[in-house]
């Protein structure tokens, strides 16, 4: 399990023209209660303004987070032995046990249509698997 990753809002196009990451103004917190976040509504973009002038935003670097990551993998083994040098070894494993959905970033890019709204998964669903091997 491992808490949220950082992130930092965005915006685009640059307007200081110095070619670096430009960030929004910040005119109030920008992540929500746990109980109003979901993957189409994550943190608040109305709390960030888009720049007008040419200057830097005062929003910081790494401000919200992304959801957390929690995963179970498990593995059940058993040998079985037949003879001095005749071995089984019967095995089942599942991956994402719970099937738990890890979210990935939101969309930070001020001004986009998804901004904020979860696009994607970092692991993939459930994975059952079983195994025989005989050793000899």
């Amino acid at each position: 399990m491992q808490t949220g990753q950082p992130f930092t809002v965005t915006t685009a196009p640059d307007p200081t023209g110095t070619n670096v990451t430009a960030r929004p103004d910040r005119i109030r917190e920008g992540s929500l209660p746990s109980d109003h976040r979901d993957p189409t509504h994550w943190f608040d973009p109305s709390a960030f303004v888009r720049l007008t002038c040419p200057c830097f935003g005062n929003s910081g670097r790494n401000i919200l987070r992304a959801p957390g990551f929690a995963n179970i993998d498990f593995g059940l083994a058993r040998d079985f032995l037949f003879h001095e040098r005749l071995r089984l070894q019967v095995r089942a494993e599942a991956f994402n046990l719970f099937n738990h959905p890890n979210f990935g970033l939101p969309a930070m890019q001020v001004g986009s249509p998804g901004v904020a709204i979860i696009g994607s998964v970092v692991n993939p669903e459930r994975q059952i698997q079983a195994a025989m091997k005989l050793y000899f």
